[in-house]
């Protein structure tokens, strides 16, 4: 799975997220309509569903999506333009993305971690489990399923010279992270600090 967020200034950006999952893992839990603990993740592989999404909030612009099956596995590719980066963000249709002046001319993007299961998101600086199930250890055997084979790869690229960041830096305005959910259990108990200043 790939996500790429491009800010091109301090109200413009796009998106783009690319995923695939094995074909008999989306026939047999994440096919639409069917209830699983991952049940919210089921409308990305409908396209009506999937720009519904985003375009019921704020901030985006022009979207496009595609999903096919090649091989054995059922591939999503969705792609947007972000006409209003403050309301785009504070959607929460990407994530829950936070972007923030720090003073000085410099500007710092964190990614924080909610559950999906409380009602409310953690207090700032604070980490709760990135997934939470009735059978733990039930979904976490599904999930090495689902990721079996898969990295997550983030990427965020920025309008100005990053300073600081918390991933490997690609180039002056690029950073990005790298995640092997299916050999490392600790990413499904909670997600890894994401955060990148510039200036």
């Amino acid at each position: 799975m790939q996500q790429e967020l491009h800010i091109k200034d301090s109200t413009r950006g796009r998106f783009a997220v690319r995923f695939s999952i094995p074909l008999d893992i989306y026939d047999g839990f994440l096919a639409p309509g069917e209830q699983t603990g991952l049940a919210a993740f089921t409308h990305f592989f409908d396209r009506d569903k999937t720009l519904e999404y985003f375009t019921a909030a704020d901030g985006f612009g022009e979207l496009s999506y595609r999903r096919f099956e090649q091989g054995e596995r059922v591939f999503v590719r969705i792609k947007g333009d972000i006409s209003d980066l403050p309301k785009a963000l504070a959607s929460g249709k990407l994530g829950d993305i936070r972007l923030r002046p720090l003073g000085d001319g410099a500007s710092e993007i964190r990614i924080v971690c909610e559950s999906n299961r409380t009602g409310s998101g953690p207090a700032d600086g604070e980490t709760r489990p990135l997934l939470k199930f009735p059978d733990e250890a039930a979904e976490k055997e599904l999930l090495r399923s689902l990721f079996a084979g898969m990295q997550l790869v983030l990427t965020i690229t920025v309008p100005n010279e990053i300073i600081a960041s918390t991933g490997a830096r690609a180039n002056g305005q690029t950073v990005q992270w790298t995640f092997d959910p299916g050999e490392d259990d600790a990413f499904l108990d909670k997600l890894p600090e994401i955060r990148v200043t510039y200036r």
